[in-house]
């Protein structure tokens, strides 16, 4: 299921980009369904002990940020424009997910997967081997996979603290 509903983000974006399909609100819609898809799976698998709670604490925890982030700037472009700002059709700003962003995604869903496979054949994390993480720790291939999905949730987190990852679409145009 992680497998499908990761293609066919993907292919949803393919589609917009290559088939002039691209909307304002699809800029807001299509990474809020990714949020709202990863941090809810997270959860109820940090809640049965398949993944680390610290783990989808980070992920929910960012994502829950940069929405509100993207709400205030919205709400700050709308401020002169007399528009609401709970209608992102007619906001002047778009989203635009930074490369580390999509990557992270990719991981988060890559994680999910794994995770949902761990649960369905071994039903116990614990029945993993152990693997060296870079000299520093023995953990499992999942948890590794918690390290860096969390590792790039952080770095992408910062990166939308400046700001650039809303573009006007004036910006947009020229």
């Amino acid at each position: 299921g992680s497998i499908i509903a990761g293609v066919s983000d993907w292919l949803d974006g393919y589609i917009a980009k290559n088939y002039d399909q691209k909307t304002v609100l699809g800029t807001y819609l299509d990474p809020l369904a990714d949020k709202i898809m990863v941090n809810s799976v997270a959860v109820s698998l940090a809640y049965v002990n398949i993944i680390p709670a610290w783990c989808a604490g980070l992920w929910l925890g960012r994502d829950v940020l940069l929405i509100g982030l993207t709400y205030r700037a919205a709400a700050i472009a709308a401020r002169d424009s007399g528009h609401n700002v709970a209608d992102p059709s007619r906001t002047p700003l778009k989203v635009k997910p930074s490369m580390v962003s999509r990557v992270n995604t990719v991981l988060q869903f890559g994680t999910i997967g794994a995770s949902l496979g761990v649960a369905a054949t071994l039903g116990d994390v614990g029945a993993l081997n152990n693997i060296n993480l870079m000299g520093v720790m023995d953990v499992n291939a999942l948890e590794a996979m918690c390290y860096v999905t969390s590792g790039t949730t952080v770095y992408s987190g910062l990166g939308y603290l400046n700001g650039k990852a809303m573009k006007t679409i004036k910006e947009e145009s020229t």
